[in-house]
């Protein structure tokens, strides 16, 4: 009962945080760890009842049935990762940041493999290992659904207080032979109907139009951009600022935020970007101490994953030492075991 008494109130204070902020990361954390309270519980609670079904007891064909259906839904989410990663090589190259939800596919196929073989053969040195890296392996995919929830119920809050805005910034994400790609243009959409949401309530609010000149860009995306815009004058989109010295996210809002402050608009702001960069760009908005959230366009199906991915490395990087002592606790055992090993060969 404790456990479940528990679960109840780590669920009610990510529904707190999320009413408060939904752009803390701790909100699906703490979502995540109430439910898996919520299944040890119940668990326990099948282990301790006086019931048998067939030759096992209910706790034992509940057990059963949570291996089962983690070791299920592990191979499912390894073959849908692989099936995206070969969609992105074939629409989208062999980039280093297109083959993350591949890699992630394999890795746990690798491990579940491995898992398999050592009971298969008969491995007690390959089961010990495996057995050693499974705290670290769940770990990461704790993190990493922790992330996902707070994504989600971000993206579903994020457009409560559009008409609080005081502006809009519309973030870069590359040009392609100094062209507005699919992916951009994306966002200058999006862009262009938030802006007039905001402009609902705020009729002079400005729309700033954010990215450097990258090394092989011929200009600044922040010019490309707004030369989009008039090349697209059904979005009515002006007026339309420039920022055109950003190179990173961190940049963009920044650098955004003193342009309007020097046209004096101090007030909150909604960024505009893709879907899956959306709660990134908000977590930073919160670091940078600048009011107001962020918003996502929609993209393609098969490109989520993989940039996901990528999105969820460089969240967890933003918050490098909490993510630092997690997983070394995590892989404790490892260097321990090293360690034993060690000393016997030297004994």
């Amino acid at each position: 009962m404790i456990l479940l008494l528990l679960a109840v109130v780590l669920a009610a204070a990510s529904i707190l945080w999320a009413r408060q902020d939904p752009r803390r990361l701790r909100i699906g954390f703490a979502a995540v760890a109430a439910v898996l309270l919520a299944l040890y519980g119940l668990l326990v609670l099948a282990a301790n009842a006086p019931v048998r079904i067939g030759p096992a007891s209910l706790g034992a064909w509940t057990v059963l049935g949570a291996v089962g259906v983690s070791a299920l839904g592990s191979l499912v989410l390894a073959g849908y990762l692989l099936f995206n990663g070969v969609q992105m090589l074939r629409r989208e190259g062999r980039s280093p940041a297109h083959l993350l939800s591949l890699l992630a596919g394999l890795a746990i196929l690798g491990y579940l493999v491995v898992a398999v073989a050592s009971v298969a053969f008969d491995s007690p040195q390959v089961a010990a290992w495996v057995l050693l890296a499974f705290p670290l392996v769940v770990t990461a995919g704790l993190l990493f659904t922790g992330v996902l929830v707070t994504s989600l119920v971000h993206a579903r809050l994020a457009r409560r207080h559009l008409g609080d805005a005081r502006a809009i910034v519309v973030l870069g994400a590359g040009l392609i032979a100094g062209r507005v790609p699919p992916l951009l243009a994306g966002r200058l959409r999006e862009g262009a109907r938030v802006a007039d949401l905001v402009r609902a309530s705020h009729p002079s609010a400005p729309l700033v139009v954010s990215g450097g000149h990258g090394a092989d860009e011929p200009t600044a995306e922040g010019h490309a951009m707004r030369a989009w815009y008039t090349e697209h004058p059904e979005l009515a989109a002006d007026p339309v600022l420039v920022e055109d010295r950003s190179h990173t996210t961190e940049e963009n809002l920044r650098l955004s935020a003193a342009l309007l402050a020097e046209h004096g608009v101090t007030g909150p702001l909604v960024a505009v970007t893709s879907d899956y960069h959306a709660l990134r760009a908000a977590t930073l908005l919160r670091r940078l101490g600048l009011p107001g959230d962020a918003v996502g366009a929609r993209t393609a199906a098969y490109y989520r994953p993989s940039a996901f991915l990528r999105e969820v490395v460089a969240l967890l990087r933003d918050h490098r030492v909490v993510t630092a002592i997690v997983l070394a606790l995590a892989a404790a055992p490892i260097p321990l075991a090293l360690g034993v090993l060690l000393v016997d060969a030297l004994g």
